[in-house]
């Protein structure tokens, strides 16, 4: 595969993450790149080449066999769990939105903020219902959803709005850093525009 950085802030900023080395057997071999804040990095490749596995194995949902991640200067080792990876504070949209991303019978409006409700949660477990209705209207409206009601199940909406609410959940979180694993597969031209 190749990649391709795009810096928009200072060069001499100290780097937000860094791959050293990291290799998956069968998979991807000696991987290395650096990410600032600010910056974009695009690896693309062939069917079978590495890279749904490389972004998979940063988010935790593989393990790499060896190499190591940096966040902020500091040692986070190799992701074993997902966990490990929104420790800290990564997101992940995945390839496949229908298995991995949506959870398709529930609403919309709850799927838009299935990765933060814990954040509306109280010491007792009793949700703030006012602040999540002001979340669910706030992160839906972030962008544009083509016949969206809110209350619908997920599989009402066509592929490229599915995957609008996966991207939406994952923004939410405000996250440092975010992967998009093939984010386009199957998405129509107009959503992708």
């Amino acid at each position: 595969f190749s990649n391709a950085t795009y810096d928009f802030r200072d060069p001499g900023e100290a780097p937000l993450m860094e791959v050293e080395h990291y290799t998956m057997r069968g998979a991807f071999q000696d991987v290395s790149f650096s990410l600032r804040k600010g910056e974009i990095l695009g690896i693309t490749g062939l069917l079978g080449c590495g890279r749904g596995e490389l972004a998979e194995s940063l988010f935790g949902l593989i393990p790499a066999d060896s190499g190591s991640i940096r966040i902020n200067g500091r040692e986070a080792g190799i992701f074993r769990k997902v966990d490990d990876a929104l420790a800290h504070n990564i997101a992940y949209v995945p390839e496949d939105r229908l298995t991995e991303g949506l959870h398709l019978d529930q609403s919309i409006a709850d799927n838009a903020v299935s990765r933060i409700i814990g954040r509306f949660a109280g010491r007792t477990g009793l949700l703030d219902i006012k602040g999540l209705s002001r979340q669910k209207e706030e992160s839906l409206s972030s962008m544009s959803v083509a016949g969206m009601k809110p209350q619908n199940p997920a599989k009402s909406l066509s592929g490229g709005n599915q995957q609008k609410i996966v991207l939406i959940k994952w923004l939410a979180s405000n996250p440092d850093i975010l992967i998009l694993n093939c984010p386009t597969v199957g998405v129509e031209i107009g959503a992708k525009n």
